[in-house]
């Protein structure tokens, strides 16, 4: 497996239009925007229950008359003790407009995953085991950023034990599709470069940092051995952006939260 290196990107790379939080709480706290990138993804397919997805450029989901469903996983940064989750979602960026003829119109159903996958070896038959009980939804949007519901609660169990976190697996189901119905989403190895995320996929994390502590506290693991990003040994890979402010800023384009 390559070994990569990876930095955090601070004041050279933000984002154009961030600006510095000049409203720290009386405790000396201070707000931190997190755009989270994807280190690995892929789709299984009951078609083909053996084979192996993890360098497509997309994520698919299908339902009824053929079965898709993909897995997606976040590099979580490591964040200083202390600090205050204040809101969490995740976005999966659809690019296409009723490609398979029918309404991007849906809720697409989201849970993690049960145990440990690599994108070299997941199929249809050796995926984790879950149930069909869900734990949030992502509300499809046609040639956009689809967001999911608020996953604050989820982001908490997240970060506090990093080591029981194995990404997400989406979905979709319904008992009263009459039609098949498959949709696509960019995968971490559509468009992205080495220095900018693009679309692949994103769990935008709003904090509060204790006082005393900046971005600069905050740090990223290595990439794990089993990631798919497709680039060179040696590589910087930008896996992390942040916007010290207490809003997101509208250069990131982030999409609404979805409430069912």
């Amino acid at each position: 497996m390559r070994w990569l290196a990876m930095f955090l990107m601070l004041g050279a790379l933000l984002i154009g239009g961030c600006s510095k939080d000049s409203s720290t709480s009386p405790s000396g706290s201070q707000n931190v925007c997190l755009w989270i990138a994807a280190d690995k993804d892929t789709y299984v397919w009951l078609e083909y229950p053996e084979s192996h997805w993890g360098q497509d450029g997309y994520l698919r989901v299908a339902y009824l008359g053929d079965h898709k469903r993909c897995f997606v996983h976040y590099h979580l940064p490591i964040l200083p003790a202390g600090s205050e989750i204040l809101s969490a979602h995740m976005e999966l960026y659809h690019g296409g407009t009723h490609e398979d003829g029918y309404s991007d119109e849906l809720d697409i159903l989201v849970q993690r995953a049960t145990g440990a996958w690599s994108p070299e070896t997941l199929s249809w038959s050796n995926q984790p085991t879950f149930s069909r009980a869900t734990e949030f939804l992502i509300h499809l949007r046609s040639a956009a950023w689809s967001a999911s519901e608020d996953l604050t609660l989820i982001a908490e169990e997240m970060f506090a034990d990093p080591d029981a976190y194995y990404g997400f697996i989406v979905d979709y189901f319904s008992t009263s599709m009459t039609h098949t119905v498959e949709k696509g989403f960019d995968s971490n190895n559509y468009d992205r470069t080495a220095q900018d995320m693009k679309h692949a996929p994103r769990l935008l994390v709003q904090v509060k940092l204790p006082k005393g502590k900046t971005v600069s506290d905050i740090t990223l693991p290595d990439l794990p051995a089993d990631h798919d990003l497709d680039f060179a040994p040696g590589t910087s890979i930008l896996m992390l952006r942040y916007a010290t402010a207490s809003s997101w800023p509208s250069s990131w384009d982030v999409a609404p939260v979805y409430e069912p």
